[in-house]
This record gives structure tokens, sequence and C-alpha cells, in this order.
């Protein structure tokens, strides 16, 4: 009996595996779809101008994707669409926001970091460049080390501390030279 129990136990066991790795494996197919359907509506602004109905699609779409599907990286680069859309529309606060929901959604590691670059620079166009700055000091920043230093230098200018301007503009020249990053 204990051996017939042990065996159902096992084969439920891997049955449940099995269909628990096939619904997430479907759940994400989802969220790819849809995020694939955003990408081709994106891509043709490149032709020509988004209308503002095409907009308010693909905003559907992301915020769709943000509320089904916040365990895939679809929902944190759809939250990085809308907060280019709010910057576009001159709505800081918007993108600030869109920019924040990523973050605090564990994004992958290369996604948090291209979110907060950006947040960061939100908030220096809002008059946050103390708050700014902040967002990346003393982080890892990985292949973004360039990026991250020069906004540092960016925002350096901004608040007149020159000196330090020069020591991170000349980080993110050094990095950008030697292909290292930091």
């Amino acid at each position: 009996l204990k051996l017939v129990v042990a065996a159902v136990i096992a084969i439920g066991g891997t049955l449940g595996w099995q269909g628990w790795q096939g619904s997430k494996q479907e759940h994400s197919e989802q969220g790819s779809a849809i995020y694939s359907e955003i990408i081709n509506k994106v891509n043709v602004e490149a032709d020509q101008p988004l209308s503002e109905d095409e907009k308010q699609e693909i905003i559907a779409s992301a915020d769709q994707l943000k509320q089904d599907f916040s365990d895939t990286g679809y929902a944190h680069l759809s939250a990085l669409l809308k907060a280019k859309f709010a910057v576009d529309a001159g709505d800081l606060d918007q993108a600030a926001n869109e920019l924040q929901w990523g973050l605090d959604n564990n994004p992958a590691d290369d996604l948090k970091l291209l979110a907060t670059l950006r947040l960061a620079r939100v908030e220096a166009a809002k008059g946050n460049t103390n708050k700014a700055l902040a967002l990346l000091e003393d982080k890892e920043a990985g292949n973004l080390t360039s990026a991250f230093e020069e906004a540092k230098g960016d925002f350096h200018i901004i608040l007149g501390h020159y000196e330090a301007a020069y020591t991170a503009y000349q980080a993110a020249i050094d990095t950008e030279q030697t292909g290292n990053s930091r």
C-alpha cells in the first residue's frame, strides 16, 4: 500500500510539474503575442507617425501586459514604452510612474538598469537633479556603465559641480574606449 501511495504521489507530482510548466509556457507565449503586436504597430512609426488611436491601442495592450503578465519581461518592456510615450507627450510624472512600476515589479537585471537610467533622466528633466544623481550613485551598471557615467556628468553640470562632471565624463570615455564595464 505504501508503495502504491508513493507511486501515486510521484506520478501526481510529475504530472503537476509538467502541467505547471506547460501553463507557464502558454502564459509567456500569450504575453509574447501581445508584445509582438505592439512592436509591429510601433515599427510602422518609422515610416509615419502613429495616430492617437494607434497610440491608445498600444497603451491599452501595454496596460494589459502590465496587469495580466506582470511576471514577464514583456510587461517591463511595455512600461518602458509607455514611459517613452509619456515623455514624448511631455507628461514626465506619468513617465516616472511607468518607470517606477517597472523597477518595483522585479525586472531582469538589464531592464532594471535601463529603467533606472531612464528614470534618472526623467527626474532630472522634472528638476529633481539631486534625486536623479542619487538613483545612479553606487550602482553596478554593467554594460551601461558609460551611459550611467555620462548621465552623472550631465547631472553634475546642471548642479554646477564641474569637477565632478569632468570626472564622470572621463569615466564614460574611458569605459567606452576600453570596452570594459565596471
